[in-house]
Order: structure tokens, then C-alpha cells, then sequence
């Protein structure tokens, strides 16, 4: 019987980390459209593109006990949720951390599920790097441009300071029953049950 389980979790990881492969490509490609874009309704509906791309990730993280990639996926989220509310300025510094993370995630992706918490303090300084960027003050909106040039340099950003920044005093709304869903496609799904 657990030869059986065992037989069923590789299979079940190997679907995760074919669905996860996808949720990343389509994350770092709209990260890549998303600089090229002025601010607007199609910014909009990237960010919230984005934003279920990691969520889904996170998901399905969690039904297969990768913490790590569960862990920083929540902290990309809140990100994605502070940009949705305009609590988050867009910058090239932001950009470059996001794709960052996305890179890192695609390493945790690849690492040997074997040795679980083995990247744990990578995992923790991706962590901390996106909660720092919610943490700082928004920039003055008299200061701030509505439809700044993606990559385009601010002065704060030529003298190394980040710009992308949010109000920590906005609550993040709390998680719904929705939260709890892993969205799998019923191919996926079929192919598993299947074997």
C-alpha cells in the first residue's frame, strides 16, 4: 500500500511541476507585457492576470506540500493585490524584483523535492524582499506620474532608492473560501485519476 502512495505522489509531482511550469511562463510573460504597457484598463486586467497565475500556483503548492514555492507565492500575491489596488506604484526597480522571484521560483521548481527545506533561507530572503516592497511609503501622488513610462527612470530610482512602494496601513483583504481552490484542468485531472 505505501509502494502505492508513493507511486501516486511521483506522478501527482510530476503533474504539479508541469502545471507550475505553465503558471511561471505565463507569469514572466506577463510580467514582460506589463512593462511595455502605460497605465490603463489592459495594465489592469495584466495585473489581475498575474495575480491568479500566482494564486493558482500557491494552490497547487499547497496540495502537494511544497511550502516553499507555497510560501513565496503568497508573498507575490500580496504584491499582485497591493498593484490591483493601486497601493503599489509600478517601477523598474519592482520589475526587476518580480522577475527575480519568478526566476527563483523556477529554481525551487527544479530543486530535488527530496530534501524539503532545503532552500528554506532562500526562500525567506525572496520573502522578505517582497514584503519590504509593501512596506515603504507610496511616493508623493503630486510626485507620482499616472501613466510613468515602463522602465523609464524616476530620480529617486537614479539614486538607487526604491520607488515602487505601498501603504502598509491598507489592510489586505482577508482570504475568502475562493482562496482555498486549486484550479487543475480536468485533462490533468483525468490523466491522474486515470493511472
Amino acid at each position: 500500500m505505501a509502494k502505492k502512495n508513493d507511486e501516486f505522489l511521483k506522478k501527482l509531482l510530476a503533474t504539479f511541476r508541469i502545471e507550475a511550469d505553465e503558471h511561471l511562463k505565463a507569469m514572466s510573460s506577463g510580467l514582460v507585457e506589463l512593462e511595455k504597457i502605460p497605465a490603463g484598463e489592459r495594465r489592469t486586467e495584466l495585473v489581475e492576470k498575474i495575480f491568479r497565475e500566482a494564486h493558482s500556483l500557491k494552490g497547487a503548492a499547497r496540495a502537494v506540500n511544497f511550502t516553499e514555492i507555497e510560501t513565496v507565492c503568497h508573498s507575490l500575491e500580496s504584491v499582485f493585490a497591493a498593484l490591483k489596488g493601486d497601493r503599489l506604484a509600478v517601477s523598474a526597480p519592482l520589475f526587476d524584483l518580480l522577475h527575480q522571484v519568478i526566476d527563483a521560483l523556477g529554481g525551487l521548481l527544479a530543486a530535488d523535492a527530496g530534501a524539503p527545506g532545503a532552500r528554506r533561507p532562500a526562500t525567506m530572503e525572496l520573502t522578505r524582499r517582497l514584503d519590504d516592497a509593501l512596506k515603504a511609503p507610496l511616493p508623493d501622488p503630486e510626485m507620482r506620474a499616472p501613466a510613468q513610462e515602463p522602465g523609464a527612470a524616476s530620480s529617486s530610482a537614479a539614486t538607487g532608492e526604491p520607488v515602487a512602494t505601498a501603504d502598509v496601513r491598507t489592510p489586505l483583504p482577508a482570504p475568502s473560501l475562493a482562496s482555498e481552490t486549486v484550479r487543475v484542468s480536468t485533462a490533468k485531472l483525468d490523466a491522474v485519476m486515470r493511472q
